[in-house]
C-alpha cells in the first residue's frame, strides 16, 4: 500500500469521526463545536475528492505517452489511406444523372395501391370472421349449456366445478421482507426523533433550581463569578425568558452555583448544558456538574 492510499484511508477515517462528533454535538446543543466538526468534515471530503481527481489525471497522463501518440497517428494514417472513395447520396436526383426522377410518383402510386389492398383485406375479414367467432364461442359454451325443460320439477343441476387456482406463498414472504425493514427504519427514526426533539417544559411556578458549573478562565483566573454571570447572559436566550437568575455563589475549587426560578426543565437542561459547555466565550471553559431543583 503506497502513501497515497494510506493518506486517503486516514482522511476517510477522519470524515467518519468528524461526522460522528457533528451528530453528538448537535444532540448536545453545542453549536460552536458542531460547526468546527462540520468544517473539518467538509475539508476532509474536499481533500479526498481532489486526491481522487488528481490521481485520475495522473493515470491519464501516464497513458498518453509519446509512444501511444505515435501509434495512434500511425493507425489513423493507415485508416485514412485505406478509406474508400466517398459516394454521392441520392445520385439519381442530381442533374448529371441520366435517370428520370420518378421516386416520388412511384412512392405515391405504391401508397395508393397498398391502401386499396388493405381496404380489400379489411372488408374480406369483416365479412368472414363474424360467423367463425360466433361458432367458436358456441362450441366453447356448449359444456355449460342447459337445454329447455332440464330444471323442471325442482331438480338441480350440478355443473362441473373448476379447481381453485393455487395461492402463491411467495407473496407473503415478499410482503414480510418489505415490511420488516420499513418497520425497523420507522422505529429507529422515531427513537432518534424522540431523543433529539425539543419541547416546551411544564414549569412549576413556585419551584427553584440550581446549576453548579466548573469555571476555568485563562484570562482572569479569579473572576469565576463574573465569568458565570457572563455565561448565563450568553446562554439564557437558549432556554427562554421564563427563567430568572436569582443568585450566584462562588464555591471552592473554581465552582460556581447559579440559582434560578423556576427549576430547570428536562429540555431546557439539555439546551443550557450544551450552551455552557460549548465555549461560547473566549478563553473561558465551563463544565456543568449539577443541574437540580432545590
Amino acid at each position: 500500500m503506497n502513501g497515497r492510499r494510506v493518506s486517503v484511508a486516514v482522511a476517510v477515517v477522519g470524515v467518519v469521526a468528524a461526522a460522528g462528533y457533528l451528530l453528538v454535538y448537535l444532540y448536545r446543543w453545542e453549536w460552536h463545536r458542531a460547526l468546527v466538526a462540520g468544517v473539518l468534515m467538509i475539508a476532509l471530503e474536499v481533500g479526498i475528492g481532489f486526491s481522487l481527481v488528481l490521481d485520475r489525471m495522473r493515470r491519464l497522463e501516464d497513458r498518453l505517452t509519446v509512444t501511444a501518440r505515435e501509434s495512434h497517428d500511425a493507425v489513423r494514417g493507415a485508416l485514412e489511406d485505406t478509406r474508400p472513395a466517398p459516394t454521392e447520396p441520392f445520385a439519381w436526383l442530381s442533374d448529371a444523372s441520366d435517370r428520370m426522377s420518378v421516386f416520388v410518383p412511384i412512392l405515391l402510386g405504391a401508397g395508393v395501391v397498398l391502401s386499396a389492398l388493405a381496404w380489400a383485406v379489411e372488408r374480406l375479414a369483416r365479412a368472414t370472421a363474424r360467423p367463425t367467432l360466433e361458432r367458436g364461442l358456441a362450441l366453447r359454451l356448449q359444456p355449460v349449456t342447459v337445454t329447455s325443460g332440464t330444471l323442471r320439477g325442482g331438480a338441480t343441476l350440478a355443473l362441473p366445478g373448476l379447481p381453485a387456482p393455487p395461492r402463491p406463498t411467495w407473496r407473503w414472504a415478499v410482503v414480510v421482507a418489505a415490511i420488516v425493514p420499513l418497520a425497523l427504519v420507522a422505529a429507529g427514526v422515531d427513537r432518534l426523533a424522540d431523543a433529539t426533539q425539543n419541547r416546551p417544559d411544564a414549569l412549576v411556578p413556585m419551584s427553584a433550581g440550581r446549576v453548579v458549573i466548573q469555571i476555568e478562565n485563562r484570562q482572569a483566573p479569579a473572576a469565576d463569578v463574573a465569568s458565570a454571570k457572563a455565561l448565563w447572559g450568553a446562554c439564557s436566550n437558549q432556554i427562554g425568558s421564563r427563567y430568572a437568575l436569582t443568585g450566584v455563589e462562588a464555591l471552592n475549587g473554581g465552582r460556581v452555583e447559579l440559582r434560578m426560578r423556576p427549576a430547570i426543565g428536562k429540555y431546557a437542561e439539555r439546551r443550557l448544558r450544551g450552551c455552557l459547555e460549548d465555549s461560547v466565550m473566549d478563553l473561558v471553559r465551563a463544565e456543568v456538574l449539577v443541574v437540580a431543583a432545590r
